[in-house]
């Protein structure tokens, strides 16, 4: 089923859906086959799978560490889609590849649709690709039915809301505040403004919020 689709079903009998993420390979893969269990039985939506990389720019310490502790056991970018094979044949959440642009670069994008959609994957966030040098993977991306995760963030201008909005497709990832992921959130003024300019720029996919 579509991302987009998928959602719309959940919010039927769901006023808020829930996304969570795990490190593959961080502490192991076994450990995370038992959050992926305990995530199920939450009632989770959607998962992001996060494909450890050498410099994780988006993301702060402690998403660094188990990044890198994960790569020193010697997790592996198959790895990490045979592991989403089994969770997406296992658990009724989506799942979603996320990662950095390094990891698509080096398979081919096409390699990586391919291998993405076969494991059950159903969209990817790659937070460094930019908008402008992402045509080719959304075009490949759109006739395999996979989902490219646009991030919208609050130092983004208007303008730059709307360029995001048009190639957006499924849900959109707010970023609640600046900095990186893994620090304490206070949600402020800020972040409601954001709310409102950016449903305002923003109304085709389902939303999803992550804070932080």
């Amino acid at each position: 089923m579509a991302l987009q689709s998928f959602l719309a079903e959940r919010k039927k009998d769901k006023d808020l859906l829930v996304m969570a993420h795990v490190v593959c390979g961080y502490p192991s893969f076994e450990a995370n086959m038992q959050e992926l269990e305990i995530m199920a039985e939450a009632g989770v939506d959607l998962v992001e799978l996060q494909f450890p990389f050498s410099e994780p720019s988006a993301d702060g310490p402690l998403f660094v560490n188990a990044n890198e502790q994960s790569l020193k056991a010697g997790t592996t970018v198959e790895d990490c889609f045979e592991f989403m094979q089994q969770a997406s044949e296992r658990f009724p959440f989506q799942l979603l590849m996320m990662g950095y642009y390094n990891t698509v670069f080096k398979m081919g994008e096409e390699t990586f649709v391919k291998r993405l959609k076969a494991a059950g994957g159903v969209g990817y966030i790659l937070p460094d690709l930019p908008v402008e040098e992402s045509a080719n993977l959304h075009r490949l991306s759109e006739e395999a039915g996979i989902e490219p995760i646009i991030l919208m963030t609050p130092t983004s201008s208007d303008k730059r809301l709307a360029q995001l909005g048009a190639v957006s497709r499924g849900l959109v990832y707010v970023v609640a505040r600046k900095g990186v992921t893994g620090s304490k959130t206070n949600m402020g003024d800020d972040v409601s403004g954001a709310d409102r300019t950016l449903s305002s720029t923003y109304r085709r996919a389902d939303w999803c919020w992550l804070w932080y």
